[in-house]
């Protein structure tokens, strides 16, 4: 079966125009989950929340590096650092959805909860991520 170009273009993960790529996570038939509609703006938050910006060198002002405030102190300055980081990463990736969130400070560990909320179509879906110091590398560098 051959496809026009059009329909290959659709069909790329990752293609900002359409609502289709694919998540970390292997389904039953041993294939990775397909994410699509308003789950894969969230999960590119999420993606571009994690990256540190300068990883890509083709697209060094890729990424937000939200990992960056795991050991800084739970007050109200990193809360707003943190808000800033989300906000930018959610104004540049949605589009018709309402995306909101909230921080929560964990009290016996170093690091922080976003709640990614969005709602579409009048369902209302939470994405919690929790960013603490299980996300960084052997060395514990950020």
């Amino acid at each position: 079966m051959s496809i026009g170009f059009e329909e290959f273009i659709k069909s790329v993960p990752g293609n900002k125009d359409v609502n289709f790529d694919v998540g970390v996570n292997i389904v039953p038939h041993a294939d990775f989950e397909t994410l699509n509609g308003p789950d894969v703006i969230v999960r590119r938050i999420i993606n571009i929340l994690l990256i540190k910006r300068g990883t890509y060198v083709f697209d060094p002002e890729f990424g937000e590096d939200i990992l960056q405030f795991i050991f800084e102190p739970a007050d109200e300055v990193t809360h707003s650092g943190i808000e800033q980081i989300i906000s930018n990463a959610i104004e540049q990736n949605k589009g018709d959805e309402d995306i909101g969130f909230e921080v929560l400070f964990f009290r016996n560990k170093k690091g922080f909860r976003v709640n990614i909320i969005l709602t579409t179509d009048g369902i209302v879906k939470n994405f919690p991520l929790d960013v603490d110091e299980s996300l960084l590398g052997e060395e514990g560098q950020v």
